[in-house]
């Protein structure tokens, strides 16, 4: 028998299921029946706006389920993974309980007819209670019981304790940048769920008092959604006492500010963090979690103290933080790792990212003004130092050549290799480069920088990444065939090298804007022989001996509009 999905005017197999009497028990075939025979809508939910205001901090985690788990709880399928067809679920926590309700009422209607007779008893049987005074007074209790019951279960993940026998890869935690669920942070989220991983990522723009940003419905399968859009989750800027934008300027100005700033913001999230890992279904914590960030959600896991968890976390991942003393680390305490170091641990990052690179970056900008600048004398961009400080007992650093804070505008096919190899073994992090011996175009894309492999077995591994041969534009798929020596149809070349090529005009754009507003400040300071600090797309600074090249990138935007 084939399970078919009405959605929208289209069918969707989602599998076949032969479902013989012969073979089967007569009691889980009608479970399979009834599985793949009830399938919700995103739309059925997509006006409901008082459930959406009373949302709080559990209700508003987004969580992302990979395809088994779409096709155990009967969802449709709302986004998709670079290249491939809509096969992930991503939604809040509120919208997944709500739907999971709906299914339910939907599979009790079809069954009404056939439950009457009892139905009728227990009306009966009410009645009875209610003529009897004692009996009554326990029909209320039990009613307060079930109702605290209701309440308690509201505010949980109970609804992913359908989810034990899917059998899916893992779980992740993920805790997002200061920006939100946007950009790169959306895009580990896919790929994580297109690997078979459910990721669970608090929203901190939705149930933080501290900053707020309003936020767009539930997807539905024929929304559009481009895995390089910037954002997709949000309609709002950010507002609020957390809100900020880093500029060195703004920190060197008032360093104790941006300190107080950081340490608040790094307590509100750790404090989010312990919420979500304390209320995990028990067959989760039996598994274990990653804990993953990027930016700010990367620097609170770096941070975090993770031994009260014991051993549910399997290995953390940190993305676009180097983890060292710097304007995003109040003191030196804070630029350590707060977890157990045996907890294997992998730390992204690009050798150009603009807040915490070696050169030119806002952390190596404050480092070095002496007056009113802290952080480390030689910012290196990365952890390992501190993963050898500390006596890490398994750690990963990646730097990648030419990488930004978003690391998968330039890298994103070899993150999929690196995170599978992560996810799967994060015991064997440290001896990377023997695991991928094996793979000759990966390996040929790394270079060992350090390998401390120490008495007590003890494993830190420092590589250094090569540009990526192959558009990240491309789809996985592709730069597999690519990797293997075969060739891809033309046309799918050209679709990527255009994005990319409209991706790259984009961030010049943006330069130029930026550029442009503070053009004629930095002409005041030319003739003084006045140097500030280095332009990035993030910042509002510029060096005069870049001024002649900003000024004609300024023209032709002007002539082309």
């Amino acid at each position: 028998m084939a399970a078919k999905v009405e959605t929208n005017a289209k069918v969707i197999r989602t599998r076949s299921l032969e479902l013989e009497s012969d073979k089967l028990h007569p009691t889980y075939r009608k479970q399979l029946e009834s599985r793949y025979n009830y399938i919700i809508q995103n739309k059925d939910i997509s006006d409901s706006k008082l459930l959406k205001e009373k949302a709080g901090i559990m209700d508003n985690v987004f969580i992302v389920l990979p395809e088994t788990c779409v096709a155990e709880l009967g969802l449709t399928p709302n986004i998709n993974d670079k290249g491939e067809p809509k096969k992930i679920w991503f939604g809040r926590l509120w919208q997944l309980r709500l739907l999971d309700l709906l299914r339910y009422r939907q599979k009790m209607l079809a069954n009404s007819k056939t439950h009457c007779d009892d139905l009728k008893e227990a009306k009966e049987t009410v009645k009875d209670c209610l003529k009897n005074t004692r009996k009554l007074a326990l029909v209320v209790k039990a009613q307060a019981i079930w109702r605290a019951k209701i309440v308690q279960r509201a505010h949980s993940f109970h609804v992913l304790n359908k989810l034990k026998f899917t059998n899916v890869s893992g779980f992740i935690v993920f805790l997002h940048g200061s920006g939100g669920m946007t950009v790169n942070n959306m895009r580990y989220v896919r790929m994580w769920a297109a690997m078979g991983y459910v990721v669970i990522a608090p929203d901190n723009m939705s149930a933080s008092e501290f900053r707020h940003r309003d936020s767009a419905g539930l997807f539905t399968i024929d929304d559009d959604l481009d895995y390089w859009s910037k954002n997709l989750v949000y309609t709002s800027g950010t507002e609020g006492e957390h809100a900020y934008s880093t500029k060195s300027k703004s920190v060197l100005e008032d360093p104790v500010k941006y300190k107080d700033l950081y340490e608040e913001v790094f307590r509100t999230r750790a404090a989010e963090l312990g919420v979500i890992l304390d209320r995990l279904p028990v067959f989760i914590r039996r598994r274990g979690v990653f804990l993953a960030g990027t930016s700010e959600g990367a620097m609170t896991i770096a941070r975090y103290n993770d031994r009260r968890h014991g051993k549910l976390i399997n290995g953390r991942i940190i993305s676009a933080f180097n983890v060292e003393y710097c304007y995003f680390t109040p003191h030196e305490n804070a630029a350590r790792f707060g977890g157990s170091k045996k907890v294997p641990t992998l730390n992204i990052i690009g050798d150009d990212d603009p807040y915490f690179g070696p050169y030119n970056s806002v952390a190596a900008e404050v480092a070095k003004d002496k007056k009113t600048g802290y952080g480390k004398a030689k910012i290196t961009g990365n952890a390992f130092e501190t993963m050898v400080a500390q006596g890490m007992h398994r750690g990963l650093t990646v730097v990648l050549e030419g990488g930004k804070h978003d690391p998968t505008i330039t890298h994103d096919n070899f993150l999929r290799d690196l995170f599978s190899s992560f996810l799967s073994a994060p015991q064997n992090c440290g001896e990377l480069h023997l695991q991928w011996g094996c793979d000759k175009f990966l390996s040929s894309q790394i270079k060992v920088n350090k390998f401390i492999k120490t008495e007590k077995n003890y494993r830190l591994l420092h590589l250094n990444v090569k540009k990526a041969p192959h558009s990240p534009y491309l789809s996985y798929r592709e730069v597999e065939t690519l990797r293997r020596g075969n060739i891809i149809p033309k046309e799918e070349l050209e679709r990527a090298h255009k994005l990319e090529e409209i991706n790259v005009r984009s961030l010049e754009q943006e330069r130029a804007v930026l550029f442009k507003r503070f053009l004629n400040m930095v002409e005041k300071e030319e003739g003084k022989h006045h140097k500030t600090q280095r332009e990035t797309i993030y910042s509002a600074n510029v060096i005069p001996e870049e001024i002649a090249e900003l000024r004609a990138m300024v023209e032709e935007n002007e002539q082309k509009k």
